[in-house]
């Protein structure tokens, strides 16, 4: 009886622990939406800034914002990609532009997750060159 007992608790328990996985699973991803700004690094010269609003749509992001880069005219950034879980993949295509005229574009891909309800932390690649790359939710 006392085995009987104690397996029923260890299920119990299994599917309690299971079902809190999820929940925080689903509830960070659907806490994408919202307004996200890059959070430079403590090396990292000043002047960059990334603001972009993400949207999900099941497991869609797709979002749009502003950029300005260090010592040269920023622009609009257009972001599209999918979350999973806790993971986020997205591309950013940064066009340059100055008084309205379209100076050419660049290219981000970020692969992170979620450290909390407010941070996406992961890695950004340029040209094939990967680095850290830290978002957190404006409020």
């Amino acid at each position: 009886m006392k085995t009987h007992i104690a397996l029923l608790l260890l299920a119990v328990g299994g599917a309690v622990a299971c079902s809190q996985a999820t929940k925080t699973d689903s509830s960070a991803n659907g806490n994408l939406n919202g307004e996200w700004t890059y959070v430079r690094a403590s090396n990292e010269p000043p002047g960059f800034s990334l603001d972009v609003t993400l949207e999900l749509d099941g497991a869609t992001v797709a979002g749009s914002g502003t950029w300005q880069g260090e010592a040269m005219p920023g622009g609009v950034v257009n972001a599209s990609g999918s979350a999973t879980g806790n993971h986020v993949s997205i591309d950013l295509a940064l066009v340059r532009n100055a008084t309205g005229t379209n100076l050419g574009s660049s290219a981000e891909h970020f692969d992170g997750a979620f450290t909390s309800n407010d941070d996406l932390e992961g890695t950004k690649t340029i040209d094939g060159v990967t680095s850290p790359m830290h978002l957190h939710r404006k409020s």
